[in-house]
């Protein structure tokens, strides 16, 4: 029974280490700085499936000096690349039907980043709807900032245990490689 028991633990652990080498390598949402191959893992597609955890990916990778802010008017409509933001480099993390609560999570988690010294902010009314509190809560799963805006180191982990070992990473990993020659819709990961 011990021998039967070694090796189950043996084969479970090869095949977390596949699993964390193939999210590592196919980088769905464009974290790791590892090789590019054009056809297999040259877009980082899994911001198509997860853009709240990959959008909070690249501000922490990026660390931009200008963010913009808002909901999906002002994912649509502003160009990070506009020479009126001086600051630079920026990015755009504005988030389709955020809310109030969700823009100031993500806003913490840019200032948390320590580059930050400018902010677009595009509001709207339907930004100040009460519904949209319950998204703050949902923010807490992929940001490494507490709500008071400390950083939390063990959600550090936690964040690149999920990226590199969950199906939900492994499941990105293999969407994005099937539709590399056929992207639906391309976020920018820088």
């Amino acid at each position: 029974m011990r021998h039967y028991l070694q090796l189950v633990g043996l084969l479970s652990a090869v095949l977390v280490g596949v699993i964390g080498g193939i999210n590592w390598f196919i980088n769905p949402y464009g974290y790791f700085d590892g090789p590019r191959l054009d056809g297999i893992n040259s877009l980082p597609l899994g911001f198509n499936n997860r853009l709240r955890l990959a959008k909070a990916l690249a501000v922490s990778r990026l660390r931009p000096a200008t963010v913009i802010l808002g909901n999906s008017r002002a994912e649509a409509g502003y160009d990070a690349d506009h020479s009126g933001l001086a600051d630079q480099p920026a990015y755009n993390l504005a988030l389709g039907g955020a809310g109030l609560g969700e823009a100031r999570r993500y806003l913490l988690e840019a200032a948390a980043a320590g580059r930050l010294r400018q902010v677009l902010l595009a509001l709207d009314l339907a930004m100040f709807d009460p519904s949209l509190k319950t998204q703050e809560t949902d923010a807490d799963s992929v940001l490494i900032t507490a709500a008071s805006g400390t950083i939390d180191r063990s959600r550090e982990w936690r964040r690149l245990a999920f990226i590199l070992f969950s199906g939900t990473a492994w499941s990105d990993s293999v969407w994005s490689v099937t539709h590399q020659r056929k992207p639906v819709t391309l976020y920018r990961s820088e």
